[in-house]
């Protein structure tokens, strides 16, 4: 059925964006984890007085560097988490699509049958009538 398989690509197009997604969450998290631990690193460092001065600017700049790859991969992440989203509701739209497909089918089906066993119905009544009014014409005994 054409659309099922429609619904297939568009649930693993969703499931291809939830796999990005994560990859793009897993990233994120590997940058807090180096942005904390450069922190601690330099806190330590500077505590124990083993950073001079060009040494605490270089370890300021890095760390406003990774700093700003968070913000630029937490952007990232919130588009892809749209897209997603917006591959959810299409995934959704397209299975309503489909239920209302086969609601109309079976309701399609249904009146067929019902039309079915009404002429059937007909016929079976015409043929009774026959043996009726033909049983009736011989003098014998109604058929039934």
């Amino acid at each position: 059925d054409g659309i099922i398989s429609e619904e297939d690509l568009k649930r693993e197009r969703l499931a291809e964006a939830q796999k990005t997604l994560q990859a793009q969450e897993a990233l994120l998290a590997d940058l807090h984890r180096l942005r904390d631990t450069c922190r601690r690193r330099m806190m330590e460092q500077t505590t124990a007085g083993r950073l001079n001065a060009a040494e605490m600017v270089l370890s300021h700049l890095y760390l406003q560097k990774v700093t700003e790859d968070i913000q630029r991969q937490q952007a990232h992440v919130a588009r892809v988490q749209q897209d997603v989203e917006a591959r959810r509701k299409v995934l959704v739209e397209a299975a309503q699509e489909r239920k209302m497909v086969e609601n109309l089918k079976a309701r399609d089906q249904a009146a067929h049958a019902y039309e079915e066993a009404r002429r059937e119905q007909a016929m079976m009544d015409e043929i009774a009538g026959r043996s009726k009014s033909s049983s009736a014409q011989d003098g014998g005994p109604p058929a039934g």
